[in-house]
């Protein structure tokens, strides 16, 4: 843009003293009187001051140029010089402080970007300790629950098991005092030994069927504590995200 505002100025000042010669015409801009852009402008403005009559007449306009409208002419134009200089300046100034003020948001919506990570990655970390910890908390209130059952299950059936075997001790005394000792004897002690085994399986059975339901229940739990964390996890990095598009959008 400058430099064909320079040329429009170097035709300018190469034309002034041409204008009103030949055919008494006072434009001296361009080919056949006419230029474009500035030149034309500037040299219809020259023309209008120099010649009041714009040149029409009998072909005296060229005599009206003298020396020192000539430097009066060129001062001007060197003037007009000046102030292209000084606009082209200013437009660089303001490509600079624009350029300068882009790569500012630029490096803004980065520093965001990455704190944004940073703090979804301490969030995840927070999440990650916390279930850590609660698993650890479940697991101990499961062992402690298992050894309380354990113990009030062995309690109960030990002192079933004591009943029924004071209960046959006490058909023994009675047997051996009818003289039925010997097959009486047999019979109760098959019965004590199936006794002690269906005792010992029905506690078996209990305490598996125990630690089934609370290792559901812990399962469960497990479960529901991690999609929680999945949940926080996303939320942190859906923001990020928007955050990113709308740093851009205001960029632009």
């Amino acid at each position: 843009m400058s430099e064909d505002l320079g040329r429009n100025v170097d035709n300018v000042r190469v034309n002034v003293g041409r204008g009103g010669f030949d055919s008494g015409y006072g434009w001296g801009c361009g080919p056949g009187g006419y230029g474009g852009g500035l030149a034309a402008a500037v040299g219809a403005a020259i023309g209008a001051a120099l010649f009041r009559r714009f040149g029409f007449g009998d072909g005296d306009g060229g005599a009206a140029v003298n020396q020192l409208t000539d430097d009066m002419l060129l001062s001007k134009l060197g003037n007009i010089e000046g102030q292209i200089g000084i606009s082209t300046g200013q437009i660089q100034n303001g490509l600079l402080q624009q350029t300068l003020a882009l790569n500012g948001s630029l490096s803004g919506v980065k520093d965001a970007v990455t704190n944004s990570g940073f703090m979804n990655l301490q969030a995840t970390n927070g999440v990650a300790q916390a279930v850590q910890s609660v698993g650890c908390s479940i697991k101990e209130a499961v062992r402690g629950d298992g050894e309380a059952t354990r113990a009030l299950i062995s309690a109960q059936f030990q002192a079933q098991q004591s009943e029924k075997i004071n209960a046959l001790a006490a058909e023994v005394i009675e047997l051996r005092n009818e003289g039925r000792m010997q097959k009486q004897t047999h019979d109760i002690n098959l019965n004590v030994t199936n006794l002690q085994n269906q005792i010992s399986n029905q506690a078996q059975a209990n305490t598996q069927v125990t630690l089934d339901r609370l290792a559901t229940g812990l399962a469960a739990l497990t479960s529901q504590v991690s999609r929680q964390s999945e949940v926080i996890f996303n939320s942190g990095t859906m923001a990020a995200s928007g955050n990113q598009r709308l740093s851009q959008t205001n960029v632009g």
